[in-house]
C-alpha cells in the first residue's frame, strides 16, 4: 500500500471527529456536514490518488471515525469509573449523530466525507495539471 494512501486515510480518521465536534458547536448540523466534508478533503488530497480512490479514502475514513466514536460511547457508558472529559465530548456528539436527530445522520456524514474525498482528490489533479500549463 502507498504511504500517501495511510496518511490520507490516517489524517481523514483522526480529523473527522474532533473537527465535526469543533464546528457543530459553532453551526449546529451545518458545521457537523461540514467537518466530515473538509476531514474528506484533506485525506483526499494528501493521498495523491485518483477521483474514485480518494473517494474511498474520505468515505471509509469518515465511516471508520464515525465506528470508533461508537466504541468510545460504549465505553463511556460502560466505565464504571469517572471518565475523560474529551471521551464524553466524542460520547455525546456519536449519541447526536446515531439518535439525536430526526433521522440518523452517519450516513449523510459518511458520504460527505467520501465527496470530500473526490474534491480532494479532483483539486490535487487540478494541480498538477495546473503545475504542467506553467511550465511549458
Amino acid at each position: 500500500m502507498n504511504k500517501r494512501v495511510i496518511i490520507g486515510f490516517s489524517v481523514t480518521v483522526i480529523t473527522a471527529l474532533p473537527l465535526s465536534i469543533f464546528l457543530t458547536t459553532h453551526l449546529q448540523l451545518f458545521g457537523s456536514m461540514l467537518g466530515f466534508f473538509v476531514s474528506g478533503l484533506v485525506g483526499g488530497y494528501l493521498s495523491k490518488i485518483d477521483e474514485m480512490k480518494a473517494f474511498l479514502i474520505g468515505f471509509t475514513g469518515s465511516l471508520l471515525a464515525c465506528l470508533l466514536g461508537i466504541a468510545t460511547l460504549l465505553a463511556v457508558a460502560n466505565s464504571p469509573a469517572e471518565t475523560l472529559e474529551p471521551l464524553v465530548y466524542v460520547a455525546s456528539y456519536v449519541l447526536w449523530l446515531n439518535v439525536g436527530s430526526p433521522i440518523n445522520l452517519v450516513p449523510v456524514v459518511v458520504m460527505l466525507g467520501g465527496i470530500g474525498g473526490v474534491t480532494g482528490g479532483a483539486v490535487n489533479i487540478w494541480r498538477k495539471k495546473r503545475k504542467k500549463e506553467i511550465k511549458l
